[in-house]
């Protein structure tokens, strides 16, 4: 929710630094680009105007520093925004939800790196249909992950299973964190 964006600061920090490391895993060669995809759709609801002036301050939005080792390449790649101009996003998202899969969807200046921050609930099977359809060749398994009430997790995991097909060799596996 929109008036709750400020309590996730330190995820936003965390998010943040995982779409660094992967883009950097993918300029390392660690991760294929073509076996791998990583694709984000945050959805801010209960979106209103009149709090999207709300300040983005310093607390939790540098993460804690990661030591280099054999799991971290070390590359700096630069994949346009950071945790402060993350969370500037989340505070005044512009893709309307009801968009996803549309024409109308984002343009390439509306994403980030592989995250894209949309206003209002999902559409699950506009979301479900796009992914399914638009899916890179081969490939058989799509994580799904949710982090919300339990409404949203059965939800997801009636979407899982209407869109995993045995025929089509496509599986939606949902993991699910409630709060």
């Amino acid at each position: 929710r929109h008036r709750e964006i400020a309590s996730f600061r330190w995820f936003i920090a965390l998010l943040a630094d995982l779409l660094h490391t992967v883009a950097g895993d993918f300029v390392s060669r660690s991760l294929d680009p073509a076996r791998h995809h990583l694709e984000m759709h945050i959805f801010v609801t209960g979106y209103r105007a009149s709090r999207a002036h709300i300040p983005v301050v310093d607390d939790h939005l540098d993460p804690a520093p990661v030591e280099e080792g054999p799991q971290r390449a070390g590359y700096d790649v630069d994949i346009g925004f950071d945790a402060r101009s993350l969370e500037e996003a989340l505070m005044k998202p512009t893709l309307k939800s009801s968009d996803f899969g549309t024409e109308n969807g984002p343009r390439p200046h509306q994403r980030r790196a592989s995250l894209t921050i949309w206003k209002g609930r999902p559409v699950w099977p506009n979301i479900f249909e796009t992914v399914r359809d638009n899916r890179k060749p081969n490939t058989s398994r799509i994580g799904v992950c949710s982090c919300g009430t339990p409404a949203i997790g059965k939800d997801l995991k009636a979407m899982c299973g209407q869109y995993s097909s045995i025929e089509g060799g496509l599986q939606f596996a949902l993991h699910k964190e409630s709060f």
